[in-house]
């Protein structure tokens, strides 16, 4: 046995071994999906659901395309009884224009605040959040934080309340999802997203792009504390809701579809903010950093051990290798599909999945596959070693686990 072939054989143990693994992992994530939507809650909200006064807040820093949509829609919710807040960066953001002419047409209640300069060293978002929710009048029984790229949707609201009737749940979220269609980078991200929310669920990482909370928890000293410092609003709550055993809750039917149009500058330093948050304040980082880097090396590892082959001649351990990846690529599309199916088939907005879509998009997914991989490993390693990162125009300087704001302007186009 020549040491090609030993190679080969540990290469495809490792990559029979990394199947198994993905395996059971969706296959824990696609059950607990389904438990869930027959134990958990009905879209249709009960008499206590319906009286609970909301206040909608979303702080805006620029005024991106898709933020008049993503307005009209927040004033299309079903629930009976809420108002929108709109707490603007700057009185000269762009976005001052198309939220002020929102105030004008909208059905609902709809306020429009202008932030003072920020106080807090850690995320401008979070400082934003820091200086606006003490105003909020008590009235409101929850408050719901919505990012400003996010298109929400009729039921949302009634299916976030549905889980407050458990006293220990102090907030419930949605999830985010893109579809798997588009360019290349559109397409990689897709792949991406469906690896994460199984990550995701396994290491109850929230997503605060629609974050419903009770009002009174939002004045916790600790949690402002916290937010005052982080670099982002959600991942940084983790310990804190392990603290004081405080539920998180995931209605699964609030699944909220993400359209935006992506390049692959902005893709790597979109991936590599999202896990600068796990870096920064997420107990598993060294988990999920080692998830990235064994598809990163096992790519890589397949790629050498192919040119080895094919330069020394040896068939078999080509071979072996060869059929091995395949039928790993061939496991890892299906599993991507089966959470596809999972998720997909809970957006109304969506044609639930088919398998018909096309031989052409499942021949690009298994290309895509290994190329997100790459990148995925890429935008990890770059998170890990990171010491300053640029979001909405402003540098935030990385020291150990702490960040520090550098600067402050108005966002300009």
């Amino acid at each position: 046995m020549t040491w090609l072939t030993v190679f080969a054989w540990i290469v495809a143990i490792w990559l029979a071994t990394t199947t198994l693994g993905q395996f059971f992992f969706t296959w824990m994530y696609c059950q607990g999906r389904r438990s869930d939507s027959s134990a958990g809650s009905d879209c249709v909200a009960d008499a206590t659901a319906l009286g609970r006064q909301v206040a909608v807040v979303l702080a805006i820093r620029g005024g991106d395309e898709g933020l008049d949509d993503g307005l009209a829609a927040l004033d299309q919710m079903d629930h009976p009884n809420y108002e929108i807040h709109l707490v603007l960066d700057h009185a000269d953001d762009s976005a001052a224009k198309p939220c002020r002419e929102f105030l004008a047409r909208a059905n609902h209640p709809v306020f429009v605040h202008t932030s003072p300069l920020p106080r807090c060293p850690g995320a401008l978002k979070c400082d934003r959040l820091l200086w606006f929710i003490p105003q909020l009048s008590e009235d409101y029984s929850h408050v719901l934080l919505v990012d400003a790229d996010v298109r929400v949707y009729p039921k949302l609201l009634d299916q976030l309340l549905q889980p407050f009737d458990d006293e220990n749940v102090v907030c419930s979220g949605g999830g985010r999802w893109y579809e798997v269609r588009g360019n290349w980078p559109n397409l990689v991200r897709s792949i991406w997203n469906a690896a994460a929310v199984v990550q995701m669920d396994l290491y109850t990482v929230p997503w605060a792009g629609t974050w419903l909370w009770r009002r009174d928890r939002l004045n916790d000293a600790e949690l402002r504390q916290l937010w005052s410092k982080s670099f982002c609003e959600d991942v940084c709550l983790v310990p804190w809701f392990a603290k004081h055993e405080y539920r998180f809750a995931r209605p699964p039917q609030a699944v909220l579809i993400n359209r935006e149009p992506v390049q692959w500058r902005s893709l790597c330093n979109f991936w590599t903010r999202q896990l600068l948050c796990a870096r920064l304040h997420h107990w598993a980082w060294f988990a999920i950093l080692g998830h990235a880097i064994n598809g990163l090396l096992m790519t890589l590892a397949v790629v050498l051990m192919l040119t080895a082959a094919s330069i020394e001649g040896a068939a078999s351990a080509g071979m072996l290798v060869g059929v091995a990846y395949l039928i790993y690529l061939a496991v890892s599309g299906g599993l991507m599909f089966w959470v596809c199916r999972e998720n997909e088939s809970r957006i109304e907005s969506l044609v639930p999945f088919q398998s018909a879509r096309g031989v052409w998009l499942w021949f690009r997914v298994l290309l895509a596959i290994p190329l997100a991989q790459v990148v995925h490993g890429y935008c990890a390693l770059r998170a890990a070693s990171i010491r300053a990162v640029v979001w909405r125009q402003i540098e935030y300087r990385i020291v150990g686990r702490e960040v520090h704001r550098q600067n402050y302007q108005p966002y300009r186009i």
